[in-house]
């Protein structure tokens, strides 16, 4: 019997919480109006425990086979920088962050837009690179565009 009990108060106490999210969900959704970008900002910070930023970012996309809109990868990391005020991220940190494979980032980061980023070693990791946004006039002891072989 004081099993059931024990279960009964654990219960309760979950009820309690559900009714306390459902007043808060519903005070979101006030907030929030039909702001879309904002309420998926606020999921996200809420999963990640990250910041919702002030000023919304207008996001670029890209059309798909089927119409709908969709960003490209260079679109969401580029988007994951911007958010992030450009602070240097390794590539599985931006992986992790936007939902995109590792191996969709050698396309964009070593080929297609490697001008659009810098790299460097990763300070406690020495195998490992940070990347960021390509900041115009700035070298602060990066490696050169297209990675340690190449000359600028």
């Amino acid at each position: 019997m004081a099993r059931l009990d024990q279960l009964a108060r654990l219960y309760e106490a979950r009820a309690q919480k559900a009714r306390a999210a459902q007043t808060l969900v519903a005070q979101l959704r006030e907030l929030i109006g039909g702001d879309v970008a904002l309420s998926r900002e606020i999921v996200r910070a809420l999963i990640e425990g990250n910041t919702v930023a002030a000023e919304p970012k207008a996001e670029a996309k890209a059309p798909t086979l089927h119409g709908a809109e969709k960003p490209s990868h260079f679109q969401k990391i580029k988007a994951f920088f911007e958010a992030n005020g450009n602070r240097w991220a390794t590539i599985d940190e931006i992986s992790r962050a936007i939902d995109v494979r590792r191996n969709a980032f050698v396309g964009v980061m070593y080929s297609f837009h490697k001008s659009k980023f810098e790299q460097r070693k990763h300070p406690t990791a020495p195998r490992a690179r940070q990347w960021r946004l390509r900041q115009a006039g700035e070298n602060d002891g990066l490696l050169p565009k297209g990675g340690p072989n190449e000359q600028n």
